[in-house]
């Protein structure tokens, strides 16, 4: 894929986020967190658009995907990014332990030093 974007980066990761789009929503959970997880691998840390595309997984049923959704946006989301931060503090509240250990782990990551919302 990225050489047929000519090494372009913006463009590889536009297409790479179009590619995993419907991965996103298959059926399957296992796909759903490799989906997660390429993006996750091909983005930058600070990539607001990747960490939008993992943020659409935000209320997914399954807890191997919610686990997933910390575990990316701990990887790619900017420091304060609202949305990010919105997620890891509902996350820390969730109901399967390892999604709260995963979401209060990628708060200390995505929160601004001195953050106080």
């Amino acid at each position: 894929l990225k050489a047929r974007c000519q090494g372009d980066d913006e463009t590889f990761q536009a297409a790479m986020h179009d590619a995993v789009r419907s991965v996103l929503f298959h059926r399957s959970p296992l796909a759903r967190c490799a989906g997660i997880e390429a993006v996750a691998a091909v983005a930058s840390h600070g990539d607001a658009a990747a960490t939008e595309l993992i943020l659409t997984m935000l209320c997914d049923p399954d807890e191997d995907v919610r686990w997933s959704l910390k575990r990316g946006l701990l990887r790619v989301a900017p420091r304060g990014h609202a949305g990010a931060v919105q997620a890891c503090i509902d996350g820390a509240r969730d109901k399967d332990e390892q999604v709260r250990i995963a979401a209060i782990q990628a708060l200390a990551s995505v929160t601004e030093r001195g953050h106080s919302e």
